[in-house]
């Protein structure tokens, strides 16, 4: 959802530490992204771990999140180079001279 919206996924925790018995390790762990919405985040304590392997954490760190654009976002006036309308009420840009 937050990606579709523009937002961008930023891993941030690419490690767990689980204890489990050694045939038990798993190879990865499936996170499901789609819900999220720009700003929301997955914690360590929200991992889906299959019977017998158990995440072990001390803090309850983040995971993955949505991040808001970075882009600024540019008016079609400023896209076609021309200067935006000055505010109301603030005063008029001075007319440019040729030396």
């Amino acid at each position: 959802m937050g990606v579709a919206l523009g937002g961008i996924l930023q891993p941030i925790q690419r490690d767990v530490e689980v204890e489990c018995l050694p045939t038990d390790i798993p190879e990865f762990l499936e996170v499901d992204v789609t819900p999220l919405n720009i700003h929301d985040t997955i914690h360590v304590s929200q991992l889906a771990v299959r019977p017998g392997v158990r995440v072990c954490f001390d803090t309850d760190a983040a995971v993955v999140a949505v991040l808001p654009p970075t882009v600024e976002e540019v008016r079609p006036a400023e896209a076609a180079g021309l200067e935006a309308a000055p505010a109301e009420g603030a005063p008029a840009a001075a007319p440019k001279t040729e030396s």
